[in-house]
């Protein structure tokens, strides 16, 4: 199924069944897994490359350095986050450059997660000169019942978020776009510096709302794998991302 779909001034084809990279995926994620190799001494078994529209997705798959499983094992998730945290910030521009060379593309905004448990990390990119903040996602399956019960989770965890967009950008692969969700001591706290603890704290119990019950399971209708959160606290917005099985 071939969808059209209009963003700003640019038209985007967005096949939501392909099955097979193309071969801008295929480097970018060739280059990823290099460049990851070479600044933790081990990179990732697999990195699986989506891009549609405005968005890019980099999942990799079986990533966990000898470093940080020491660390992990020593010192617990917190000081494994903050030590992948400050090499990702140093990594993005990397990548984004790489990514600008290849399809001309400039992906200002990056938001990254991982779940050690699973070794598993992804990285999303949001070209913000193409996306608007307006619904860019066209209708699938359960589109309806599973925004909103993100923002019945967001509600509980924070407030209920002003926008929830979704969309699938492969048949693998659903995004969750959430705006205006922070309540005020959560921006105080950023203020304060406060937002690495923030985030911490966050994720762990919005993952934990968002993968109980198997709701989101039954709703897409497939199982999955994997689930992300990430935040931009000054723009308040964050993404989530399902991984379902089977992929790559």
């Amino acid at each position: 199924m071939l969808l059209e779909v209009k963003y700003g001034t640019k038209l985007y084809s967005k096949d939501t069944d392909k099955m097979r990279p193309t071969e801008n995926e295929k480097d970018i994620a060739s280059f990823a897994g290099r460049l990851l190799r070479e600044r933790f001494g081990k990179g990732p078994e697999a990195a699986h490359v989506v891009m549609q529209g405005p968005f890019i997705t980099i999942y990799l798959r079986h990533f966990l350095s000898p470093m940080e499983r020491v660390i992990l094992e020593q010192e617990g998730e917190q000081a494994v986050f903050r030590l992948r945290e400050s090499m990702m910030h140093k990594i993005v521009p990397e990548i984004n450059g790489y990514v600008q060379s290849v399809t001309g593309q400039v992906y200002k905004n990056f938001y990254h997660d991982s779940d050690f448990d699973k070794e598993s990390s992804i990285f999303v990119g949001i070209d913000e000169n193409a996306y608007d903040g307006e619904n860019p996602f066209k209708e699938y399956a359960g589109k309806k019942k599973l925004e909103e019960r993100v923002r019945q989770v967001t509600a509980e965890a924070e407030k209920e978020p002003d926008k929830v967009f979704s969309g699938m950008l492969n048949n693998k692969t659903l995004l969750v776009i959430r705006e205006g969700l922070l309540i005020n001591i959560e921006k105080e706290l950023v203020q304060q510096g406060y937002e690495e603890q923030l985030k911490v704290t966050k994720r762990k119990l919005e993952k934990r709302l968002l993968i109980e019950g198997k709701s989101f399971t039954s709703i897409a209708g497939m199982n999955i794998a994997d689930v992300f959160v990430d935040w931009d606290f000054e723009r308040d917005r964050s993404v989530i991302v399902f991984i379902m099985s089977g992929s790559g």
